[in-house]
């Protein structure tokens, strides 16, 4: 019987420990074959640290620890030249204020130092992950990066706006430093919670390929239905018990969240309907820039609705900031959005994108033009869920999105 590994996240411990694994490794070997540059995002508990961690012994050629698994011929080359592994856990970033934030940050960085022996250097952020990237090219040839919980900080500090700012323009200068040794990097893995825009918080590094709604990965965590049965055999679970499992699910999506399948088995007959989740439930992207109002505004209708910003600017800085406009389908809720994010988000050109509009020669137009992080985000599931406002509620909360739920409830009056 295999042991079941709630909590574990080392692939190396898993194998070694003889814990319970499903075998992911073709997927990986699929990734390592196909691209250098990846992102991946998915919803806690899926297993993208598992991944990480089985990239991170492909890469150091650990063959020992594929023995019996779909790629064992392939991590064996790797033995014979393996790369060195850069890897930032950003989980344990500190988010209280700017100084705890920095502190962390540059811990994560020094750590990495002296598991490479590099003497390090009393610099900023950006020169001192340059110089180490430099100096392990130097020891130990070309390297592999790969970078976890990438958005938990900026989510951690969601609630102060200049401390969001400040973190956001660190982990720019961050992933500008990677983009700067580009050429050192044999592969890079970076991986969240959350999506992201190429014009937001990656802006600095080319050709990443965004792999977390390609149909090929859709399955590189997480347990399908053939894998839920595959480890309850190897769980022993009784055959009556599994039935019960993937009989009494109210949601049979494609891929379920490994950390609830191994929740539910180690409570031998514990149905999947309480814990199974469909993702995306919440898609976020944090400054989106101004493609996507361009696209509309160029197209060939476009009637002019920009002075819906003088509105809006005059509800900033005060006590009304919350605002909620509803429509029915089809009225150009989502334009709006994409207006109001072209406008407010420091990464866009106001003034070039609105040229030509009503707002242009607003006298607030410049007051707020590009002064903001903008933060999107897009509901997916949670309409289905509207019968149901304590559970709604509760979902929200859970994505550290509504500062007062009371405010909900009166809403729903």
């Amino acid at each position: 019987m295999k042991k079941i590994p709630i909590g574990i996240e080392d692939f190396s411990l898993m194998r070694q420990d003889d814990f319970l694994y499903i075998d992911k490794t073709d997927e990986l070997k699929k990734l390592i074959t196909n691209g250098q540059r990846y992102f991946l995002s998915r919803a806690k508990g899926f297993g993208k640290s598992v991944m990480l961690s089985a990239l991170r012994a492909i890469f150091r050629g650990q063959s020992e620890l594929f023995t019996g698994l779909a790629s064992e011929s392939f991590v064996k080359k790797f033995s014979e030249k393996p790369y060195p592994v850069i890897f930032f856990d950003l989980f344990h970033l500190d988010a209280e204020n700017t100084h705890t934030f920095d502190e962390s940050l540059n811990e994560i960085i020094c750590n990495v130092y002296n598991e490479f022996e590099i003497q390090g250097k009393s610099t900023s952020t950006k020169s001192k992950l340059i110089y180490l990237f430099e100096n392990v090219y130097k020891k130990f040839g070309y390297f592999v990066v790969l970078v976890d919980n990438y958005d938990k900080v900026i989510f951690d500090s969601l609630r102060d706006t200049k401390l969001l700012a400040h973190i956001y323009n660190g982990m720019k200068r961050f992933y500008s430093a990677i983009e700067g040794c580009n050429k050192y990097i044999k592969f890079l893995m970076i991986t969240g919670e959350k999506s992201f825009e190429r014009s937001g918080i990656f802006s600095t590094i080319y050709g990443i390929s965004d792999i977390s709604n390609k149909a090929e990965y859709q399955n590189i965590v997480g347990f399908t239905d053939i894998e839920i049965e595959l480890a309850a055999k190897k769980s022993q679970i009784s055959y009556d018990a599994y039935t019960k499992i993937v009989t009494d699910r109210r949601n049979a999506e494609s891929c379920h969240n490994a950390l609830a399948v191994l929740e539910m088995l180690d409570t031998e007959g514990a149905s999947l309907s309480s814990v199974s989740q469909t993702y995306p439930q919440i898609y976020a992207c944090i400054n989106q820039g101004d493609a996507l109002f361009l696209e509309a505004k160029n197209s060939k209708i476009y009637i002019d609705k920009s002075e819906l910003l003088a509105i809006t600017n005059t509800f900033l800085e005060t006590d009304h900031k919350y605002i909620c406009i509803s429509r029915p389908r089809r009225f150009g809720k989502t334009i709006s959005v994409n207006m109001l994010s072209a406008y407010y988000d420091i990464t866009s050109n106001a003034r070039e994108t609105f040229n030509g509009l009503k707002f242009a020669n607003n006298p607030s137009f410049t007051t707020y033009a590009n002064k903001y992080i903008v933060i999107k985000l897009t509901i997916q599931t949670y309409l289905s869920l509207a019968h149901d406002i304590d559970k709604l509620i509760d979902l929200i909360k859970d994505e550290a999105l509504l500062r007062n739920c009371s405010d909900w409830l009166q809403l729903k009056k």
